[in-house]
Protein backbone atom coordinates (compact mmCIF):
# COMPACT_ATOMS: atom_id res chain seq x y z
CA UNK A 1 0.00 0.00 0.00
CA UNK A 2 1.60 3.48 -1.20
CA UNK A 3 0.08 6.58 0.54
CA UNK A 4 0.61 9.92 -1.45
CA UNK A 5 0.36 12.90 0.68
CA UNK A 6 2.03 16.79 0.16
CA UNK A 7 4.95 17.01 2.31
CA UNK A 8 3.76 20.05 4.05
CA UNK A 9 7.50 20.71 5.79
CA UNK A 10 9.71 21.40 2.65
CA UNK A 11 6.83 23.50 0.57
CA UNK A 12 7.33 27.23 1.47
CA UNK A 13 4.88 29.36 1.86
CA UNK A 14 4.85 33.35 1.96
CA UNK A 15 3.16 34.96 4.68
CA UNK A 16 4.80 38.20 4.53
CA UNK A 17 2.39 40.73 6.31
CA UNK A 18 -0.32 38.43 6.75
CA UNK A 19 -0.59 38.34 10.48
CA UNK A 20 0.58 42.11 10.61
CA UNK A 21 -1.06 44.03 14.15
CA UNK A 22 0.73 47.50 13.39
CA UNK A 23 1.12 49.13 10.42
CA UNK A 24 4.70 49.85 9.17
CA UNK A 25 4.73 53.16 9.12
CA UNK A 26 3.22 56.53 11.44
CA UNK A 27 0.59 56.56 8.98
CA UNK A 28 1.49 60.73 8.16
CA UNK A 29 1.50 61.67 4.46
CA UNK A 30 4.35 63.64 5.75
CA UNK A 31 6.79 63.06 8.07
CA UNK A 32 6.91 66.39 9.33
CA UNK A 33 3.12 66.69 10.14
CA UNK A 34 1.61 66.33 13.73
CA UNK A 35 -0.43 63.35 14.29
CA UNK A 36 -4.52 64.46 14.01
CA UNK A 37 -5.72 63.62 17.37
CA UNK A 38 -9.41 61.89 18.21
CA UNK A 39 -10.32 65.10 20.54
CA UNK A 40 -11.48 67.81 18.75
CA UNK A 41 -9.62 71.33 20.53
CA UNK A 42 -12.88 72.39 22.47
CA UNK A 43 -12.53 69.14 23.82
CA UNK A 44 -8.61 68.70 24.89
CA UNK A 45 -9.10 72.45 26.40
CA UNK A 46 -12.47 71.46 28.85
CA UNK A 47 -10.14 68.67 29.82
CA UNK A 48 -7.29 70.53 30.72
CA UNK A 49 -9.02 73.15 32.48
CA UNK A 50 -11.63 70.29 34.40
CA UNK A 51 -11.81 70.51 38.17
CA UNK A 52 -10.90 67.42 39.31
CA UNK A 53 -13.38 66.93 42.07
CA UNK A 54 -13.52 62.97 41.84
CA UNK A 55 -10.23 62.09 43.46
CA UNK A 56 -11.90 60.31 45.90
CA UNK A 57 -13.33 57.83 43.05
CA UNK A 58 -12.93 54.25 42.67
CA UNK A 59 -10.45 55.39 40.20
CA UNK A 60 -7.63 56.67 42.81
CA UNK A 61 -8.84 53.74 45.64
CA UNK A 62 -6.92 54.92 48.85
CA UNK A 63 -6.71 51.80 51.35
CA UNK A 64 -8.12 51.99 54.26
CA UNK A 65 -5.90 53.10 57.33
CA UNK A 66 -4.36 50.02 59.36
CA UNK A 67 -6.96 48.98 62.58
CA UNK A 68 -5.25 50.50 65.50
CA UNK A 69 -3.50 48.69 67.99
CA UNK A 70 -5.27 46.88 71.01
CA UNK A 71 -5.66 48.33 73.95
CA UNK A 72 -3.25 46.90 77.17
CA UNK A 73 -7.03 45.33 78.22
CA UNK A 74 -7.64 43.71 75.50
CA UNK A 75 -4.31 42.52 75.44
CA UNK A 76 -4.48 41.48 79.03
CA UNK A 77 -8.11 40.00 78.36
CA UNK A 78 -6.29 37.53 75.33
CA UNK A 79 -3.82 36.63 77.65
CA UNK A 80 -6.30 35.56 80.37
CA UNK A 81 -7.92 33.74 77.83
CA UNK A 82 -4.89 31.93 76.25
CA UNK A 83 -3.20 30.81 79.15
CA UNK A 84 -6.60 29.26 80.76
CA UNK A 85 -7.25 27.32 77.29
CA UNK A 86 -3.55 25.92 77.81
CA UNK A 87 -3.63 24.78 81.18
CA UNK A 88 -6.84 22.97 80.13
CA UNK A 89 -4.71 21.38 77.35
CA UNK A 90 -1.52 20.74 79.23
CA UNK A 91 -2.91 19.52 82.54
CA UNK A 92 -6.42 17.48 81.58
CA UNK A 93 -4.89 14.24 82.73
CA UNK A 94 -2.87 15.67 86.30
CA UNK A 95 -4.15 14.25 89.53
CA UNK A 96 -2.68 15.55 92.36
CA UNK A 97 0.02 18.61 92.85
CA UNK A 98 0.20 22.17 91.08
CA UNK A 99 -0.94 20.62 87.78
CA UNK A 100 -4.26 19.66 89.04
CA UNK A 101 -4.85 22.95 90.47
CA UNK A 102 -3.89 25.09 87.51
CA UNK A 103 -6.38 22.78 85.85
CA UNK A 104 -9.12 23.18 87.99
CA UNK A 105 -8.71 26.82 88.23
CA UNK A 106 -9.05 27.42 84.62
CA UNK A 107 -12.05 25.04 84.45
CA UNK A 108 -13.74 26.70 87.05
CA UNK A 109 -13.13 30.28 85.41
CA UNK A 110 -14.70 29.33 82.14
CA UNK A 111 -17.64 27.26 83.74
CA UNK A 112 -18.16 30.52 86.34
CA UNK A 113 -21.04 32.41 85.04
CA UNK A 114 -20.03 35.28 86.40
CA UNK A 115 -19.74 39.54 85.39
CA UNK A 116 -18.91 41.04 88.69
CA UNK A 117 -15.21 40.76 88.19
CA UNK A 118 -13.99 42.67 85.11
CA UNK A 119 -11.21 39.22 83.69
CA UNK A 120 -14.01 36.90 84.17
CA UNK A 121 -14.72 34.66 81.09
CA UNK A 122 -17.85 35.64 80.22
CA UNK A 123 -16.85 39.65 80.44
CA UNK A 124 -13.12 38.66 78.47
CA UNK A 125 -15.35 36.79 76.09
CA UNK A 126 -17.39 39.93 75.51
CA UNK A 127 -14.33 42.28 75.64
CA UNK A 128 -13.11 40.15 72.70
CA UNK A 129 -16.40 40.00 71.12
CA UNK A 130 -16.07 35.92 70.98
CA UNK A 131 -19.09 33.68 71.63
CA UNK A 132 -18.31 32.03 75.26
Amino acid sequence: MTLVADDPISETHEFTNQFTLFPIGSGRENPGERPTSRLSREQIDAFLSAEFDNARNAHFFVPPAEPPAATPEKRLALGVLKQAARDLRRFHSATKGVKRELYLDAFSWITAYDFSWPYSFVNVCKLLDVCP
